[in-house]
Order: structure tokens, then C-alpha cells, then sequence
């Protein structure tokens, strides 16, 4: 590590970046629950884990759509998890799934619950786009 990254490292305040990104994920969790077109990957969120994502599986449509929805929104969701070549035709038919409907949607400590009310309304327009 270099040492502005240290140093910024040494700066951080742990404490509120977790219960930002706790916060921000459950919001997110709640915000969802009854949109068909996503499932949460994850419906309980262990006291030990601070999440960087909101990760879903897309359901009923293709994920790029739904990416270009979000992103026309200003929310810009990664595949952080991309199928590598050599899992063609190597990993089971639930596991290709996976890789292809996954998508992760930041929660991170730069947002605030202003922004995960506007993501979640994006992700209820989501649903009747798609």
C-alpha cells in the first residue's frame, strides 16, 4: 500500500462506514421484497458482514436491460461476478445462472437513505419496465 492510501486507510471511520453500508443494505432489502423481477441473494445480513453491494438475481428478463434501466437513473449496478471462459460448459446449469442474472447494487457509506429510497423507486419502476 502506498502511503496515501495508508493514510487514508488510517482516516477512515470504521464505525460509520459499517452502519452506513448495514443501513443502506437494509433498506435496499426492504425496498425489494416485493418486486418480482429481482430476489435478494441474501435476506438476512450476519452482525460480522458490512456489504459493498445489494447483490440480486434479475428474474423475468435479461440483466442488461435492467443495467441500461438503472443506469438511465443514475445507477450504475456492476457485474462484479463475470463468468470466466474456462466455466463454458464446466459448471452446472444453476451455476450458469447464477452468473448470468446476478447483479450487484452499490449500498456503499457514500449513500445515504435518500439516495436508497431513490434507488429502491428505480428498481419499482424497473419492474414495470420489464
Amino acid at each position: 500500500m502506498d502511503l496515501i492510501s495508508s493514510k487514508v486507510q488510517a482516516n477512515l471511520d470504521l464505525v460509520f462506514l459499517r452502519k452506513r453500508r448495514r443501513a443502506n443494505f437494509e433498506t435496499l432489502l426492504q425496498a425489494t421484497s416485493d418486486i418480482s423481477v429481482l430476489e435478494s441473494v441474501f435476506y438476512t445480513l450476519p452482525e460480522q458482514v458490512t456489504p459493498l453491494f445489494f447483490p440480486v438475481y434479475i428474474i423475468g428478463s435479461d440483466r442488461r436491460s435492467a443495467q441500461d434501466f438503472l443506469a438511465k437513473h443514475d445507477i450504475y449496478c456492476p457485474v462484479i461476478w463475470p463468468k470466466p471462459r474456462y466455466c463454458e460448459n464446466v459448471v452446472s446449469e444453476t451455476v450458469d445462472w447464477i452468473y448470468d442474472h446476478i447483479l450487484a447494487i452499490p449500498c456503499d457509506q457514500r449513500y445515504g437513505n435518500d439516495d436508497m429510497e431513490r434507488v429502491g423507486d428505480a428498481l419499482v419502476s424497473l419492474q414495470k419496465q420489464i
